[in-house]
């Protein structure tokens, strides 16, 4: 089986971009209207905001999820990627509802890891045994919760690859 890309939403990705953007317009601004400050100073600050503009804007409109037959994987451009083996994933599931919050994160105490762009319509994957994700600050989960802009076809390559669909009734 070949690659299969999966975009996700990237709303929030578009108001990060333009946030940076607008701070990386008037911080040099403001760092000149000092007036005390070298201009290397007011560069550098510059370049970090770049930088961030490149990581946090930029790179995640760039990336989808993949499935390559042997493996999910999950990503939110330069600043997240899981990579999970489709034989550790015991099922999958779609879930109408998710968490109030969106991004990449995890409750302290539980093992569920998220990476979702939106709050409804999400792909749920129990698995066989848990997993430590390095990116997720070593997070070890058992359920990732996530989301891509084509749910149902998403789910039907997982079926496609050997991956047991939980919830047949929720795929349509």
């Amino acid at each position: 089986m070949s690659t299969c890309r999966f975009p996700y939403g990237r709303q929030q990705f578009a108001i990060n971009l333009l946030l940076l953007l607008i701070l990386l317009a008037v911080l040099p601004l403001v760092l000149l209207s000092i007036g005390d400050l070298d201009a290397v100073i007011v560069v550098g600050f510059s370049l970090m905001i770049l930088v961030l503009v490149a990581i946090f804007g930029i790179s995640p409109m760039l990336t989808a999820h993949e499935i390559d037959g042997e493996r999910l994987v999950l990503r939110q451009g330069l600043q997240f990627k899981a990579v999970v083996p489709l034989e550790n994933i015991r099922d999958v599931r779609r879930v109408d509802t998710g968490p109030r919050r969106t991004g990449t994160w995890s409750r302290s105490f539980g093992s569920t890891l998220y990476i979702t762009t939106r709050r409804h319509d999400l792909i749920q994957i129990h698995l066989k045994k848990r997993q430590r994700f390095s990116w997720a600050m070593w997070k070890e989960a058992d359920v990732v919760v996530f989301d891509a802009l084509d749910n149902p076809q998403l789910m039907k390559s997982m079926e496609e690859c050997g991956v047991t669909l939980a919830s047949p009734a929720l795929l349509s």
